[in-house]
């Protein structure tokens, strides 16, 4: 008689169970007993084939290790090839985005001395990886500083309202966040506000020009356009950060941060010149946290 008894490291557990092993419980994980044959004969080969489950496994586990060792009744010549441990590397993989957009594509600030505008970051973790903590970067914009010339302020930022599957998230500045009052979570975050990242199409377009165009791959002239992004010179950008977590072990999670901003129109005439468009672009990035040397795809 020949069989073969197979260690399975806590937490793992059997899926299913096989009709030739016998299983019991150890201290720490599982034993099988499994029958390979009666008699097993010389120049045979038998596979045993172990269905397990996984799901158990902590998140950021880097391997697990199952002791298995052959058994004979018989006279068994070489006794130090009846044991083997196998050790079964595990990778981790998320792929977490992040979106952004304006609540519109486009504003008039025809005779204002400011404009008031938000815009909407979703970071979206898909599969079935939980991710215990990300970081999540906003670059804007603040403001506008050449040497011997005076500071100018591009924009006034308001505290971020930020939740993760409806619980709120803590968000920081190395700038003072301006008081917003009359701003109200769910005139914000509601489910009729909320946008659909991917497939909302502008409802309402306006430009000074009247050109009707979506924000997307729209290119304005560059005659007539100033640009503030991080990228610009002279422009100095301020950092939000937001951290987020733990988004579930659900096929979909997703955190929503939005940020009201005032444009200071009034500021910008010594910027502006004879140009009428400005182009304002924030930036946001993400990055996993915890657990830490995850394989992810950030997008």
């Amino acid at each position: 008689m020949a069989g073969v008894n197979i260690t399975i490291p806590f937490p793992v557990e059997l899926a299913k169970g096989h009709m030739d092993c016998q299983e019991s419980s150890l201290l720490h994980g599982l034993q099988l007993n499994c029958y390979l044959g009666n008699p097993l004969r010389s120049g045979n080969q038998k596979e045993l084939t172990v269905h397990l489950d996984m799901s158990g496994v902590k998140v950021g586990t880097e391997y697990l290790t199952f002791n298995i060792s052959a058994y004979t009744k018989s006279k068994d010549k070489n006794l130090h090839e009846n044991f083997q441990q196998l050790h079964l590397n595990l990778t981790t993989d998320a792929n977490i985005s992040i979106l952004g957009k304006s609540e519109e594509d486009v504003y008039s600030y025809f005779k204002a001395n400011e404009m008031k505008f938000k815009q909407i970051y979703e970071v979206q973790k898909v599969g079935l990886s939980s991710v215990d903590v990300a970081e999540i970067d906003i670059s804007i914009p603040v403001q506008w500083f050449e040497p011997n010339r005076k500071k100018i302020n591009l924009l006034e930022l308001y505290s971020p309202k930020a939740y993760l599957n409806g619980q709120p998230l803590s968000c920081s500045s190395s700038i003072r966040f301006h008081s917003e009052d009359d701003v109200q979570d769910e005139d914000i975050l509601d489910d009729e506000s909320k946008p659909d990242m991917q497939n909302q199409e502008s409802q309402e377009t306006r430009d000074l020009s009247k050109i009707q165009n979506e924000a997307k791959g729209y290119q304005p002239p560059a005659n007539r356009t100033l640009f503030l992004n991080c990228s610009t010179p002279n422009v100095v950008c301020n950092t939000v950060k937001c951290t987020a977590g733990p988004f579930e072990s659900t096929p979909q999670s997703s955190a929503v941060i939005a940020i009201m901003m005032t444009l200071k129109i009034s500021d910008l005439g010594t910027l502006m010149g004879k140009k009428d468009i400005v182009h304002l672009t924030t930036s946001g990035s993400v990055t996993i946290k915890k657990p830490e040397n995850l394989n992810f795809i950030a997008g």
